[in-house]
């Protein structure tokens, strides 16, 4: 018999293009550990946000060794992250 969560994560598959696209890439492992994380923080009404700190700095971590994957072009994230950085201090 399957968990309920395995059954939704299963069912996400299906349904979500984004999702099977980031499982089938190297950083997989991470993406389904950050998923599952989120989806039982939501279904207890936690804050997942922070209780899914670890598990998303891994995937950040992952996807950012893995660039030549996850890289979506035309976008830098260095620059998206100066330019908040920039509207912020002003």
């Amino acid at each position: 018999m399957q968990k309920a969560s395995e059954s939704n994560v299963k069912d996400l598959e299906d349904d979500c293009g984004f999702c099977a696209y980031m499982r089938k890439g190297p950083c997989g492992s991470e993406f389904t550990k950050w998923e599952r994380c989120v989806e039982i923080h939501q279904e207890r009404g936690n804050d997942f946000a922070r209780k899914c700190v670890q598990v998303t700095r891994a995937l950040t971590a992952c996807m950012a060794n893995n660039r030549e994957y996850y890289d979506i072009p035309g976008i830098s994230p260095d620059e998206s992250t100066s330019n908040e950085h920039t509207q912020a201090g002003t």
